[in-house]
Parts: C-alpha cells; sequence; structure tokens
C-alpha cells in the first residue's frame, strides 16, 4: 500500500531543486575566473604604486597590457604609474595608443608631466590645453601649462595664467610654486616673497617653502638675514648650504668694509634692520600683473 502523500513528494521536489541550484553557477553576471584574476592582479598593481612600490607594480601592469592589449583601463594605469616611477621616456611611448579624448584627467596630467619633463613641450603643451577643454574646473591643467611657458623662460605668458588664479585658488600651494618660479624667472623677488607668504601661512612647516623663502632672500642680497634666518632652521639645510651663506655675510661684511658687532645687543642689529626693510618692502608691494 502507497502511504505516500501529494504533500510530502511537493516538499521532496522543492529540497531537491534546492540543493541542485546551490551546485550551479549564480547566472551571466558571475565574473569569469580569468577575468577575476586580472582584476585582482590590477586592485594589487594600483595598491604596490599607491605604497611606492613602482617596480612590482610596473611588472603586474606590464604583464596585464601584454595579456590584454585593448584594455583602456590597464593601458592608462600602467603609464600613470611610469609616471610616478619617473620613467618618463617609457611613459610618453604608451601615448600613441592612449585614448586621451576619454581618458581620466590623472592620466592626461601624468603623460603631460612626462612630457614636460622630457623638455617636449610641444606634446605637454597640446596635452595640458587638451585637459583645460575636458577638465574646466580643475586647476592643475592651467599650473602645468603655465611651467611649460616657465620652462621655456615665457614668464609673461606663464603669468597671464597663474595672476587671475590667486582669487579663485586661494592656499594652492602648486599655484604658489607655479608664480615663484615665473616671478624669479623676472627677477620680480619682491613678489616672489609675497607668494611665499602666503605659501608659510597656508604650510607653516614646510621645508620647501621656509628654503625657497631663505634663498629668494638671499638672491635680494639680504645675506645675512638670510643667514640668520637658515640657523633658525637649520635641519632645512645642508651644512654645505650653511657654509655657503656664512660666506655670503662674510663676503658683504669685506665689500662694505664692515666689521661684526661685538657685544650681545648689537649681535643682530643689521638682522633687524634687514627686517624692517624687508617688511617695508612688502607692505608697499603689490602683485599688479606682469606686462
Amino acid at each position: 500500500m502507497d502511504r505516500s502523500h501529494p504533500l510530502n513528494i511537493q516538499i521532496l521536489l522543492i529540497v531537491l531543486l534546492n540543493l541542485l541550484a546551490l551546485t550551479l553557477p549564480s547566472g551571466p553576471s558571475q565574473a569569469n575566473p580569468v577575468e577575476q584574476s586580472a582584476a585582482s592582479r590590477h586592485a594589487l598593481a594600483v595598491h604596490l604604486a599607491r605604497q611606492g612600490k613602482y617596480s612590482e607594480a610596473i611588472a603586474l601592469l606590464a604583464a596585464l597590457r601584454s595579456t590584454y592589449p585593448a584594455s583602456q583601463t590597464f593601458l592608462n594605469d600602467y603609464a600613470a604609474v611610469l609616471n610616478w616611477a619617473g620613467m618618463h621616456e617609457e611613459a610618453l611611448r604608451l601615448l600613441a595608443d592612449i585614448d586621451t579624448a576619454h581618458c581620466p584627467e590623472y592620466v592626461l596630467a601624468a603623460l603631460a608631466a612626462s612630457a614636460r619633463h622630457m623638455r617636449n613641450f610641444l606634446i605637454a603643451e597640446n596635452l595640458y590645453k587638451l585637459g583645460q577643454n575636458r577638465f574646466p574646473r580643475s586647476p592643475d591643467m592651467a599650473i602645468g601649462l603655465a611651467l611649460v611657458f616657465a620652462d621655456q623662460q615665457k614668464s609673461q605668458e606663464a603669468l597671464h595664467i597663474l595672476e587671475p588664479m590667486l582669487t579663485s585658488h586661494r592656499d594652492n600651494i602648486g599655484l604658489y610654486s607655479a608664480l615663484i618660479s615665473a616671478y624669479e624667472l623676472r627677477r620680480e623677488f619682491t613678489k616672489a616673497l609675497l607668494i611665499y607668504d602666503k605659501w608659510l601661512a597656508v604650510a607653516p612647516h614646510s621645508k620647501e617653502a621656509y628654503r625657497g623663502w631663505v634663498n629668494t632672500i638671499r638672491a635680494t642680497g639680504a645675506a645675512t638675514l638670510a643667514t640668520a634666518l637658515a640657523m633658525q632652521h637649520q635641519d632645512f639645510f645642508s651644512p654645505d648650504e650653511i657654509q655657503a651663506l656664512t660666506g655670503d655675510v662674510a663676503a658683504s661684511h669685506i665689500r662694505w668694509g664692515s666689521l661684526s658687532p661685538v657685544t650681545p645687543a648689537q649681535r643682530y642689529k643689521e638682522t633687524d634692520q634687514a627686517l624692517a626693510l624687508l617688511d617695508g618692502q612688502l607692505a608697499t608691494a603689490t602683485l599688479a600683473p606682469a606686462h
């Protein structure tokens, strides 16, 4: 006699179907194991590059580029990491295969920077101009283009780009650095010092800014002041640099026939006078547009 009940049979069929579903692929959205492996290697390469382990990252990206030559994603990051690693010539070799009309901003910026480093100014200028058109809200492309002009001693063209940006991109250290380069090309040291003042207000512990500030003061001929300021942060300067600065002071004293003051009260008299003079110059100076 058959004791099976229709309800029991239905339950048994549902259980069997559920077990069968667990053994089957989840559907077309499941990643191909090979593609999953490529994505994992790509993610690892990017992680290594961000840690500064460029050799390992480049090896992974080169292999991915070889295996997947049509992938713009792998190619883009390969070019960017080559730039980060300072392998500018190798990065530029990839330019012809990169879709610069659609690649990410960081890739375009990396290629332009590599071209600038290789002093291929025509390519660098074209890439930065393309970047300005594609990413009009990004200051980096405009700053990069200005630096290309500065590299070619075209300080006026550089300043026409940079000076209007001061009102809309305050506290941008890249902008400050580029402006200083352009002003110092024109030997407009007072204007450069005004920008250093802005930079140090934003980043008071910046070694780069402090060193540049001192060296620009030195370039004005204020050897005593430059040396006094350098001595306040001797860890920012090498022993040879300190020696060169003190040598400037000695040479200045010899030229003017002056001797070091002998009393503590007089020791920093020249420094105080130089600081007062510098403060007066900065107070009256303006960042008028270059002509």
